[in-house]
């Protein structure tokens, strides 16, 4: 186990006792990049009055 680690561990015990160490979910809480929906919104709705603005598909 490399150092950052072990002390990573110790801070866990140190906040929550053993319960502190179980197992987590390592994917994230929050994703800091992602379109607020209001705005996500606003674009379906727009792709869905301007067709043409959409992007085609290929007829392969």
């Amino acid at each position: 186990m490399s150092r950052p680690t072990g002390y990573k561990w110790v801070e866990r015990y140190k906040e929550g006792g053993m319960e502190n160490l179980e197992d987590r979910d390592p994917s994230p809480h929050e994703i800091p990049n992602k379109t607020p929906p209001k705005i996500e919104q606003a674009i379906v709705e727009i792709r869905k009055r301007h067709k043409l603005l959409a992007p085609r598909r290929s007829e392969n």
